[in-house]
């Protein structure tokens, strides 16, 4: 949410092609980091955490299965959000009808035939997001040409604070 707003906010600054790239460079950049730095400061802690929250009543697997989720869902929400400011709606309608049928498949799949209950829809949702993520990443890449930029990247922190305490 916070990065969603962030990027709307600043891609739409100014109207020239080279400072969109940057903006959409620099929020992937930042998503990829800010996922990858929560994953290793998590991993560390997954007994931890398990053992508080959920009291032994889930293995530790499932956690780490969550992490293994989330860079991949921050990467499809992006992307997600850079088709709707360039307004393909197509391609937007399209994706998250592909994304449903994956995940309906899978989990048949995984859930009723080979009986894996909570651990197969986690991994359905990895696996779902990570197609996506993986789709919207080489086009990050191939478009943007992960053009950065620090000064923008403390703005869009700077910008998305005020929002963090919504995140929670």
């Amino acid at each position: 949410m916070i990065v969603r707003q962030a990027y709307i906010r600043f891609y739409f600054d100014k109207d020239d092609e080279e400072w969109r790239k940057k903006v959409t460079g620099t929020v992937f950049i930042f998503v990829v980091a800010s996922s990858l730095i929560i994953i290793s400061l998590a991993y560390p802690l997954k007994g931890l955490v398990t053992g508080t929250l959920f009291k032994g009543a889930a293995p530790e697997s499932l956690f780490v299965l969550m992490l293994a989720w989330l860079p991949a869902q921050m990467i499809s929400n992006v992307g997600m959000t850079h088709l709707q400011i360039r307004m393909k709606s197509y391609l937007y309608v399209g994706i998250n009808f592909f994304n449903f049928l994956l995940i309906i498949g899978l989990n048949l799949t995984l859930v009723y035939i080979y009986r894996m209950g909570i651990t197969g829809i986690y991994a359905t949702n990895i696996a779902a997001s990570g197609l996506v993520a993986i789709g919207f990443s080489l086009y990050f890449i191939r478009w943007s040409g992960l053009i950065a930029s620090l000064g923008l990247f403390m703005e869009l922190v700077k910008f998305g604070a005020p929002y963090l305490p919504a995140a929670f």
